[in-house]
């Protein structure tokens, strides 16, 4: 059985509401969406830095440079933190593990405000179509 997810007019219960709230919901999924689609992006350079580093990829190559330098703006504001450790073939940076763990962390936390904050305009939406329709 297939259910119709098409919300109810407005002239049936929780018609106009329920309309807003899907609207709502549909702008949070969308800029949650947008903010997944930049955290992988993210994730992924920062892996790439990780491993072209781990296993000592040639810095002269057009290509590792700029993933370098690309995933630098990401993985700077922790450079401090850890020192690099050194093996036969390569440097593993924790630095970067560090950066990926951070920018997951707060990438879930806007995720999290986008709800947040679509249920309160929500909310304010309905007080506002309450005022209209009383002093309208």
């Amino acid at each position: 059985m297939v259910e119709s997810r098409q919300p109810p007019a407005s002239g049936q219960p929780g018609g106009r509401g329920t309309r807003e709230a899907v609207r709502q919901h549909e702008v949070a999924t969308r800029i949650n969406g947008a903010l997944s689609a930049a955290l992988g992006a993210v994730e992924a350079l920062v892996f790439t830095r990780f491993m072209l580093l781990a296993f000592d990829a040639e810095r002269s190559s057009d290509v590792v440079a700029l993933v370098l330098d690309a995933s630098w703006v990401f993985v700077r504001p922790f450079s401090g933190a850890f020192r690099d450790a050194s093996w036969r073939d390569g440097t593993l940076e924790f630095n970067a593990l560090l950066a990926m763990a951070a920018w997951f962390v707060a990438a879930m936390v806007l995720m999290a405000l986008v709800v947040a904050f679509a249920a309160r305009w929500r909310d304010a939406w309905r007080r506002v179509e309450r005022r209209r329709v009383t002093h309208g």
